[in-house]
């Protein structure tokens, strides 16, 4: 039934590069603004600061998410 709206049995790992390492950009920058913009407590911002450090922590998004570098064009999609 998928071929028949032209889908692919697995997504093109290019898009899901893209948006992995998209949502890495938008926690860094929530959490950016959380330290330095926004008028948190300082309570508030060290929470916010650990969480930030937690995204680089080992099998975290960051590391998630440049698993898919270089993985894009190597890879191509197989129909069902």
């Amino acid at each position: 039934m998928a071929l028949a709206y032209g889908l692919r049995a697995r997504p093109q790992t290019d898009l899901l590069e893209y948006y992995a390492l998209e949502w890495v950009v938008q926690e860094i920058a929530d959490y950016g603004e959380n330290i330095f913009y926004l008028p948190f407590s300082d309570e508030q911002k060290a929470d916010s600061l650990r969480a930030f450090q937690q995204l680089f922590a080992p099998g975290d998004v960051v590391e998630k998410a440049l698993h898919f570098r270089g993985a894009g064009a190597s890879q191509e999609p197989t129909s069902l």
